[in-house]
């Protein structure tokens, strides 16, 4: 074998060696950047799931501290008409909801309702009318909430009284003697959570 045909195996074993390494450490490259990415990724949904709880978290408390009002209204009976066919002074009720809706719409509620257990009836914060024609005690969302011990959530749905997609954030309220007086929830938009994600990254 002549000295040039040594000279260039020689060379052209060179260059696939440095293209071998440089194909392995593409590779190592790739992979690390792989992992960087996924643990990145990894990282943002844990910090978004710690996030969501947290807002979820936040109004589970709202609604339980609410109901835990009405319960306290309902104890001095001030919720209480005997005249009314329910029992209970719808305006009252209906007074009282304003006032927790008005003290918490800062907080991204935008209507705070009382499912009565007598009736079904829906009052609500916002005065809807359609509240008085339907029995809401029927629903499934209605019905898994006093399947709960504490709050609860619904499933999303467009809200026809604020015109949102929304979820329900739900918590029973007991009279003195353990009945069921009703189911206290605050309405939350979907877009809350949306934007709490997206400030996310």
């Amino acid at each position: 074998m002549t000295v040039s045909k040594k000279l260039f195996l020689l060379i052209l074993s060179i260059v696939f060696l440095i293209s071998g390494m440089g194909t392995l450490s593409f590779r190592r490259m790739y992979f690390d950047l792989n992992r960087q990415l996924n643990n990145t990724g990894l990282s943002f949904i844990r910090r978004a799931a710690s996030e969501v709880n947290l807002f979820l978290d936040r109004y589970s408390v709202m609604v339980f501290e609410m109901s835990t009002f009405f319960a306290i209204l309902e104890q001095e009976n001030a919720l209480k008409n005997d005249d009314a066919p329910s029992g209970y002074d719808v305006a009252v009720v209906e007074s009282y909801l304003n006032r927790l809706y008005e003290s918490s719409k800062n907080e991204g509620v935008v209507n705070v309702f009382l499912v009565m257990a007598d009736n079904g009836w829906l009052l609500d914060s916002k005065y809807w009318i359609g509240g008085y024609q339907k029995d809401f005690r029927g629903t499934p969302w209605h019905q898994k909430a006093l399947e709960q011990n504490g709050p609860s959530f619904s499933e999303p749905y467009f809200d026809v009284i604020t015109n949102q997609v929304a979820f329900n954030v739900l918590s029973p309220v007991h009279r003195t003697d353990g009945s069921p007086l009703g189911l206290l929830g605050v309405v939350v938009r979907m877009d809350d959570i949306r934007e709490l994600l997206r400030s996310q990254h």
